[in-house]
């Protein structure tokens, strides 16, 4: 019976390349059933819940909103003076 050696280098690269070809193959098949996966219907009243939002036009009128006081103008040009 003979007696075979294999090469550390030749090892490593087995190794290696069956831990590449073992992540790859994972990749491809999480990558698959990510693509090809159909979606599922789901009905409207889980998709989208609208709030119920109410605003009050009133507030507009009250003295505190008459009584607020309008900021200056944006100066459009600086004068830097150094």
């Amino acid at each position: 019976m003979a007696i075979v050696f294999i090469s550390p280098k030749k090892r490593q690269k087995i190794i290696i390349l069956t831990i590449v070809g073992s992540v790859s193959a994972i990749l491809l098949i999480i990558a698959l059933l990510v693509f090809l996966m159909k979606p599922k219907t789901i009905p409207v009243e889980q998709a989208f819940h609208a709030p119920k939002i109410s605003i009050n036009f009133e507030l507009l009128d009250s003295e505190k909103i008459k009584a607020l006081q309008a900021f200056e103008e944006i100066k459009r040009e600086f004068i830097y003076e150094g």
